[in-house]
């Protein structure tokens, strides 16, 4: 058996924090006269992170030459529900272990098979030939430079390999050794960020190639390539135009999907629609097929927006979407018959309630669901959860749990004991707004979710809910403060009314924060999401624009320490 290194990792988690009131938003920071006061807040501190299995076959995929397939897709799930785009908390366990070294073990082989090795050991020195074949691989699979010593760990398996008998092509087999060894190895695993002081909390700038590793994972979900390897090489992303310059290209690779997929997926919880579980008898139309259209529709919807030339804030209520025939028919779209299996960009001018986000079936099919328990069968839409995404991921507003012992069902079932059966929902689950203590919080959450009850729980138009009574989608918007901001008619008609909201910018530079760097960002770093937002706005609510914005910022340029 061949002597192969050991792979040993040290894993620090962050644990999620509860919330135990509603969190207010502090206005934008103000200096003495009155004009908006700099955001005097650290870079803050982002953890090695251990790869997602995206991530993982995204990055294979550009290390080697030929198809990899998609070898992560075995390996444990990264998450079994929350936010996958934040990935400081994925775990390495004994499974993983297990299913990576297989998957390491056959991607060595195959790398072996399609002429890996470039030089001809038996006209040169071995070594040599080892160490042309492997180092120049173990720095685009580690993403940096490698040290003297690293290169020849990896190639002391020449040594190893000839020492043993009855190995037909020992070369051979040291290189495949090798390869293992750079891919077991946790500087490929992981996303590590080495500082000059890893001990000190003082803002420290991150070096080339750490910086192009952010911005990679950032946008392509993947290891540098060609050229941002190069910039790195040359510290040219040191310089801030010259960052700006590989941002604009990256957003104009077919790769940049990854990202659009990620604020599509986790922002706009299209991913959700993975899990929600509709109750058959009721909707037997929504299957594998529809499920996959759901998606879709959203996950072109946001690339629109990044690739195209439109206000962000169109987001909430745009006159156009993309569908395909299934999606079509699911909406009741006008001419459905002309449709095939291709989305296209189709005009919603005469469907004048659909518009933005909160009418496309995935986030109304991903909200219907319990928030708990996101496989629960589905009979009838989640007015809670509906109204919860609206205000925590469109407004930053999110509401505190309700607390431990109160027995909600009670609570609700006492209010409503005067109330007919036949009685319509808004009325019957209406008594939360004036039932103490559940009024404090549903009377901001109940009036949203109301807005999309047009819409069942795959995302299809009524004018009646389960129960066969007639659904009202009137309602008000407050603030923080319980203030109006004004009344809506439709889940359309909301949007157009968030679009307003000065909250919303900064929600979407939070989507783009936490994608960026793979953390929430803090309550203290508010402020830097507003002026994130506010730079943004002045270069027309572009969402390229507020990417770039995010990597020119100290939070993603810089790092911080821990103190010991």
């Amino acid at each position: 058996m061949h002597c192969r290194l050991g792979l040993y990792v040290v894993w620090v988690g962050v644990a999620a924090a509860g919330c135990d009131g509603q969190v207010v938003l502090p206005s934008a920071p103000k200096a003495p006269d009155g004009t908006s006061a700099r955001c005097e807040v650290g870079p803050g501190r982002v953890i090695a992170r251990r790869l997602t299995r995206l991530e993982y076959n995204n990055t294979v995929r550009d290390l080697f030459t030929f198809d990899t397939g998609h070898p992560a897709d075995d390996f444990p799930d990264d998450v079994t529900g929350g936010d996958a785009v934040n990935n400081t908390g994925l775990t390495v366990s004994d499974l993983f272990f297990e299913k990576n070294e297989i998957a390491v073990t056959a991607l060595a082989e195959q790398a072996i098979a399609h002429g890996f090795v470039k030089c001809d050991p038996a006209a040169m020195d071995k070594h040599l030939c080892a160490r042309q074949t492997l180092e120049p691989f173990m720095r685009r699979a580690w993403r940096r430079p490698v040290s003297a010593e690293e290169v020849d760990a990896v190639v002391s398996y020449v040594d190893q390999v000839a020492a043993e008998t009855g190995e037909s092509d020992p070369f051979g087999q040291a290189i495949k050794l090798g390869i293992e060894h750079v891919l077991l190895s946790a500087n490929f695993l992981f996303r590590f960020e080495l500082l000059a002081d890893p001990q000190t909390t003082a803002a420290q700038p991150l070096d080339s190639y750490a910086l192009a590793s952010r911005l990679s994972y950032f946008i392509f979900g993947s290891m540098p390539d060609d050229a941002l390897f190069a910039a790195a090489k040359s510290d040219a992303l040191l310089d801030a135009t010259q960052l700006e310059a590989q941002v604009r290209r990256m957003l104009a690779d077919p790769k940049a999907r990854h990202l659009v997929e990620k604020l599509a997926g986790e922002w706009l919880w299209a991913n959700r629609v993975d899990w929600v579980n509709p109750k058959a008898s009721l909707y037997p139309n929504f299957d594998a097929t529809l499920r996959q259209s759901l998606k879709q529709e959203t996950t072109l919807f946001v690339n629109e927006f990044l690739q195209g030339d439109h206000d962000y804030r169109d987001l909430l209520d745009a006159d156009f979407t993309f569908a395909n025939a299934r999606l079509a028919n699911h909406y009741g779209l006008p001419d459905a018959s002309g449709f095939n299996d291709t989305f296209v960009k189709t005009s919603l001018a005469s469907t004048p309630e659909r518009g933005g986000i909160l009418t496309q079936g995935a986030l109304l099919a991903a909200t219907s669901a319990p928030l708990n328990i996101p496989t629960a069968e589905i009979a009838e839409t989640n007015v809670i959860v509906r109204g919860k995404f609206v205000l925590q991921y469109l407004l930053s507003s999110p509401l505190p749990s309700p607390p431990a012992n109160l027995d909600i069902a009670q609570i609700q079932a006492d209010a409503q004991k005067d109330i007919p059966p036949g009685a319509p929902r808004k009325v019957r689950e209406g008594v939360r707004q004036q039932t103490m203590p559940c009024a404090g919080c549903h009377v901001h959450l109940d009036p949203i979710g109301f807005s999309m009850e047009h819409f069942d729980v795959t995302g299809a138009w009524r004018t009646h809910d389960g129960q066969q009574t007639a659904v009202d989608s009137t309602g008000v918007l407050k603030d923080n403060e319980g203030n109006l901001v004004g009344s809506f008619e439709g889940a359309r008609s909301l949007g157009t009314l968030l679009k307003k909201d000065p909250r919303f910018s900064s929600s979407l530079a939070r989507a783009v924060f936490t994608a960026a760097l793979g953390r929430t960002a803090t309550t203290e770093e508010q402020c830097r999401l507003q002026r994130l937002g506010a730079l943004a706005d002045e270069r027309g609510h572009r969402l390229s624009e507020l990417i770039v914005f995010m990597t020119q910022d100290s939070a993603f340029t810089q790092q911080q320490g821990e103190a010991p």
